[in-house]
């Protein structure tokens, strides 16, 4: 009987093997030029077990190489629920130390998913546009609310670097108020992390994110400051004005 794709009998060895090669590119790194496992004791039950190996081979070519196949989210996907988020804080580790091969973002990600996993909800890849479209939808705010939560999540990506509201956590929220510690107002620090609190009070009740990111920074620690007001001459305007020099738009 034909066995099929990667399935082969060993001489001197009960059962048959799956066997696989490994990329060239990553023998040294995974120390093996194939993959070789048993498949099982009959015919049926090795073909069985192929898709599963190729899902588990895919896995390590993924996390060698630091891409995201679909053999390496079945085993996230079917990693034990633990605790996952939890477990880093505990560790005092990253997901970037997880994923060593994988850019920050990825690992983020991969994190992501295997959280909402545990919580049982679905993961999906969600946009700064898609959080916005429908909180404006759900809310509908003013003009002006609208394009205030758009200027805050340019500044959340330029600053952050997170490209989704799902893998956005606390650290980057402190991050995004600590850029600007010392460089603005703290009354428009607070009005800024106002707007992007209610933002992600809509991920929140959508199920995007299981907690709202903005709630570990206390407002109440950001103190009013005041700029000692002074007399600025308009000197320098009035004369851009006589010489016809002033910008169009501030004509």
């Amino acid at each position: 009987m034909t066995l099929g794709p990667y399935l082969k009998r060993i001489p001197g060895r009960t059962g048959i093997y799956f066997q696989r090669a490994v990329p060239r590119s990553l023998h040294t790194h995974l120390g093996k030029k194939t993959w070789q496992y048993k498949a099982g004791n009959t015919v049926a039950e090795a073909r069985r077990a192929v898709q599963g190996l190729l899902m588990r081979t895919d896995a390590e070519i993924a996390a060698a190489t630091g891409t995201i196949n679909d053999g390496l989210l079945a085993q996230i996907d079917g990693t034990p629920a633990y605790g996952i988020k939890q477990w880093l804080q505990e560790e005092g580790i990253h997901p970037e130390d997880l994923y060593p091969r994988h850019t920050p973002e990825d690992a983020h990600k991969l994190v992501e998913r295997q959280h909402r996993r545990e919580q049982g909800l679905p993961y999906a890849e969600h946009t700064w546009q898609g959080l916005l479209d429908i909180s404006i939808k759900l809310k509908q705010p003013a003009p002006s609310t609208i394009n205030e939560w758009k200027r805050r999540t340019v500044e959340m990506v330029r600053i952050t670097g997170i490209t989704s509201p799902s893998q956005f956590t606390q650290d980057h929220a402190r991050k995004y108020r600590d850029h600007y510690l010392g460089n603005i107002a703290n009354t428009t620090l607070k009005t800024r992390i106002s707007y992007l609190r209610a933002l992600f009070e809509v991920a929140l009740a959508e199920q995007w994110v299981t907690e709202n990111p903005f709630d570990c920074i206390k407002l109440k620690f950001l103190k009013g400051t005041h700029k000692k007001k002074e007399v600025v001459s308009l000197e320098a305007v009035d004369q851009k004005v006589r010489d016809g020099a002033l910008p169009k738009h501030y004509e």
